[in-house]
């Protein structure tokens, strides 16, 4: 009987061993590190196992009353042990199938994503694609599963987690274009990596398009340049040509009379006019098509400068703000604004003396320039009439204009991003107003 006793213990004792073994790997499974179930059982495990340990003793040394109390005590503990095992699966199957939902959902997912997507296990060989990888590639999931990853693209020099643009090879041996992600992951501890691929062709079907329209406009302002040279040499012949002749009449003529010298005089003003129109027309196709140097610019000595420039009468006061601002820009093209803007003020004034101020304010972080001045105003309707090309108010004859100088500004104006606008009324004057960026 003694001996049937300690095979009986001994055989717990295995059982009790392989019962660890196999509870272990149970919640390794789901936790991947034992975490307070495993600890909790280890604890009681110890205790369990020590406690038969001390029976197979008491069964060698034959002490009856002992063996009858400590057998209850293993049996109940033989039940704890199984009811703590129970309660450790059920948890950990209830995480299972919660993971198994969430894998379904993912999977859900991966059938329908629009982008490519390629897993491939630790030695780079393809485990799964979805739907849209083998609609894209042309080729079915059968034929690459298990295929090495670089039969479709080139890993070589990418690093992991890392974004960039590449081409996959499909099945037909045409180049895929593709902006690929990739990913390193653990999947219940076996290392995987997910690639992650859009498509861009369409991308790049733009790109080469936006870079032939680049061209085809470089190509084109190279043209117009080239024919606004030889339209302004060409036209510009005939008209000196014309002023000289028209001067060597007068001088053969001698004598000539004042209804005569009118005319010839009134000839010579439309040539003139003519050549200032052509130098306004090249003036304005040149603008915003060759890049500029930008240099610091004092606002106020570029002012003077153009005041200078344009003789004004000592009837016309000029007050140029002491705060205009130096800003790093075109100098050119700020002459050209404010020469345009101060000699109109001057031209279209309606009386001898006049008072024309020039400052500035910076509203939203941008430079605001005001032109102001207490000429006769202009009507409202107007307002945007003028900024158009060959748009005056008052006839030629009147004030000599080519009608480009504000479209001019306009042009500048808003190749910069930014606007330009008129604040006037009839009798009180004009305020023209543009923005120009701090940078």
């Amino acid at each position: 009987m003694q001996i049937v006793s300690s095979i009986l213990i001994t055989a717990g004792i295995i059982f009790m061993i392989s019962s660890v073994v196999l509870t272990r790997k149970l919640l390794a499974i789901q936790e991947g590190k034992m975490f307070k179930s495993w600890k909790i059982l280890l604890y009681f495990i110890v205790a369990f196992a020590l406690a038969y340990g001390a029976s197979l003793t008491l069964v060698i040394l034959d002490l009856k009353n002992v063996i009858y109390i400590l057998t209850g005590m293993v049996f109940m503990g033989g039940a704890l042990f199984v009811y703590l095992v129970i309660r450790a699966s059920l948890t950990s199957s209830l995480k299972l199938i919660e993971t198994a939902g969430a894998k379904n959902y993912l999977n859900d997912i991966f059938q329908t994503m629009g982008n490519i997507l390629i897993v491939l296990d630790k030695n780079n060989h393809i485990k799964t694609v979805n739907p849209t990888t083998c609609q894209k590639l042309g080729c079915e999931s059968d034929s690459i599963i298990g295929q090495h990853v670089s039969k479709i693209v080139d890993l070589t020099d990418f690093k992991d987690n890392s974004l960039l643009e590449t081409v996959f090879n499909t099945k037909s041996g045409h180049q895929l274009p593709v902006l690929l992600s990739i990913n390193k992951l653990n999947d219940f501890n076996q290392k995987i990596t997910v690639l992650v691929a859009q498509d861009i062709t369409r991308q790049k079907e733009d790109e080469k398009k936006m870079l032939e329209y680049t061209e085809r406009i470089e190509k084109t302002n190279q043209e117009l340049d080239q024919f606004a040279y030889i339209v302004s040499h060409d036209l510009k012949a005939p008209l000196r040509a014309i002023n000289n002749l028209s001067e060597w009449i007068v001088e053969d003529m001698g004598k000539v009379p004042k209804e005569i010298e009118k005319h010839f005089n009134l000839l010579r003003g439309r040539v003139r006019r003519m050549e200032k129109l052509i130098n306004a027309i090249l003036d304005y196709s040149r603008v915003g098509r060759h890049e500029l140097e930008k240099e610091e610019i004092s606002v106020k000595k570029l002012i003077n400068e153009i005041v200078d420039s344009i003789q004004v009468s000592k009837d016309f006061n000029i007050d140029i703000d002491n705060e205009l601002p130096v800003l790093k820009s075109e100098p050119v093209l700020l002459h050209q604004i404010f020469s345009n803007l101060i000699s109109n003020a001057i031209k279209y004034h309606d009386k001898k003396k006049g008072h024309i101020s020039v400052y500035h304010t910076v509203p939203n972080g941008k430079f605001e320039f005001v032109v102001k001045d207490d000429g006769p105003g202009i009507p409202g309707e107007f307002h945007e009439r003028i900024f158009g090309i060959f748009q005056t108010i008052d006839s030629r004859d009147k004030v000599e204009s080519t009608g480009i100088g504000l479209s001019i500004i306009k042009k500048i104006v808003e190749e910069k991003g930014e606007k330009v606008w008129i604040v006037s009324e009839v009798g009180k004057g004009s305020e023209f107003h543009f923005t120009w960026p701090k940078k």
